[in-house]
């Protein structure tokens, strides 16, 4: 969406939508106390969305945010992200730049297995998942997150959701 959208010329009508899709925040009634939301580009517009509605839960106790982009004119809300994450003690927010300047002094990269490993709680077998994990991006990007979900992490479709386009 990022790059046909810059690819417009100045001037240009652009047709919008309301959003559609399956996403139901009964998912959040499942002794969820921890979610991690995974987004990319403008993979952030519908986790604001989940932050704001999360926020209003007394239930979820841990909210982080990791944002990937390449550089860090690519963040989208940055100043109000941090803001947030200052305000509200369980909403936390990670930016991730894979082309930083010199000066960037937060984590570089891409989605990795070994963050994921990292980042996500370690989970026993024979107790229920209290963490629930939200991704948003490119194709590429969704993709890969659910493929370290599923196949490295035994997530399965009741732990995550891929807010995927059509």
């Amino acid at each position: 969406m990022s790059s046909w959208l810059c690819s417009q010329r100045k001037g240009s009508t652009v047709m919008l939508s309301n959003p559609k899709g399956s996403f139901n925040t009964d998912i959040f009634t499942k002794n969820i106390t921890e979610v991690y939301l995974f987004a990319a580009g403008t993979g952030i517009t519908p986790m604001l969305s989940v932050v704001d509605w999360l926020l209003k839960s007394p239930s979820v106790l841990k909210i982080r945010l990791l944002y990937f982009n390449k550089t860090r004119k690519d963040i989208i809300l940055e100043d109000k992200l941090d803001q947030l994450a200052s305000e509200e003690s369980r909403f936390y927010v990670e930016h991730i730049l894979s082309e930083p300047s010199s000066e960037w002094s937060g984590r570089r990269g891409h989605v990795s297995l070994d963050l994921l490993l990292n980042i996500l709680p370690k989970h026993a077998d024979d107790i229920p998942r209290s963490d629930f994990v939200c991704i948003c991006g490119p194709r590429p990007f969704t993709a890969l997150v659910e493929k370290m979900l599923k196949e490295h992490l035994e997530y399965t479709s009741e732990n995550y959701y891929s807010f995927s386009g059509q």
